[in-house]
């Protein structure tokens, strides 16, 4: 393996991490997504089933209700109002992931390129050996005959 193949190699090698780390990254982000969506379908259940109060209910009891359950529905509402910053989050992060595939293509690309090469290289010396050690056969054959 020449010195060209083996720093490609390295490289490839440095794009493959970069690639897998930025993919993990997107998947990290996808997750976040899922679990803020997770987080706010809670909040709405929970919201929807929480008791409605029963009977005669006293003024403070009733605000109190009330104010809880303004509390709930602003966490809900918060919870929505990061969905827009995590899907910029995921396609920001999905760009990246597709920048490094790209580009550790390109270099796969390079070392298979540079593979070839460097065999069509070692072929063609070994055809030259060849084509020496039979020319090298006929000149010694010619003399002793």
């Amino acid at each position: 393996m020449s010195r060209k193949l083996r720093q490609l190699t390295r490289v490839l090698d440095v794009a493959q991490d970069e690639m897998d780390r930025a993919e993990r990254e997107w998947q990290a982000a996808m997750s976040e997504l899922g679990n803020a969506q997770a987080m706010e379908h809670q909040l709405s259940e929970f919201r929807i089933h929480y008791p409605a109060p029963q009977g005669l209910v006293s003024a403070t009891s009733l605000r109190l209700t009330q104010s809880f359950l303004g509390k709930i529905d602003e966490a809900i509402e918060q919870q929505q109002s990061q969905y827009p910053r995590i899907q910029q989050k995921i396609a920001d992060k999905k760009d990246i992931w597709l920048q490094k595939q790209m580009r550790f293509k390109a270099i796969e690309k390079l070392v298979e390129m540079e593979t070839n090469r460097q065999r069509i290289r070692a072929q063609n010396l070994a055809d030259l050996e060849a084509d020496d050690r039979a020319a090298l056969r006929a000149v010694l054959k010619s003399q002793h005959a």
